[in-house]
This record gives structure tokens, C-alpha cells and sequence, in this order.
């Protein structure tokens, strides 16, 4: 599992045959699954080549206090400066 979106919404990575073998499986199970049709796969370790150069580039910024209030998708509270940066 790759990522839980919501209660029974969640994304599988993986190779692709893999990925055929677990929509097949699922769809003999009476689950509804369906394919995502992106250019990579987000929330997989196939993006852990993309790491380092990203935290590289990242190190690179300044981080400033939002100038608009922003609500946590973790707590559902109204973030601080020091949650924002």
C-alpha cells in the first residue's frame, strides 16, 4: 500500500506486473479496483532516485511564514509559523 486517501480509498504501487496481478485478484474478490494512469508512480520507492537531488534543491531555499493562515491535513488545526516552516 502506498497510500491510504481515505477509509476504503487507498493506492497500491508497484511494477506493473505486479499491478496486474493485484487488479486481477481484486476484481475476482468482487473489490473495485482501477488503474491510475500517471506519469510515475508518486507515492512508490520508485521515486527514491529523485531524493537527493530534490532534498539538494530544498536545502537551497529560505522558508518564510505563510501569509495566509493554512490548516493541517494532519491535525486539522490551524498551522503555527514554526509548523509551516
Amino acid at each position: 500500500i502506498a497510500a491510504v486517501n481515505e477509509f476504503g480509498s487507498c493506492v497500491v504501487a508497484g511494477p506493473d506486473a505486479a499491478i496486474r496481478e493485484f487488479t486481477n485478484r481484486c476484481a475476482a474478490a468482487g473489490i473495485v479496483a482501477r488503474r491510475v494512469r500517471t506519469s510515475h508512480a508518486f507515492h512508490s520507492q520508485s521515486m527514491d532516485t529523485v531524493l537527493a537531488p530534490f532534498a539538494e534543491y530544498l536545502s537551497t531555499l529560505t522558508l518564510a511564514a505563510p501569509r495566509i493562515p493554512m490548516l493541517s491535513n494532519v491535525t486539522g488545526t490551524w498551522m503555527t509559523d514554526e509548523e509551516a516552516t
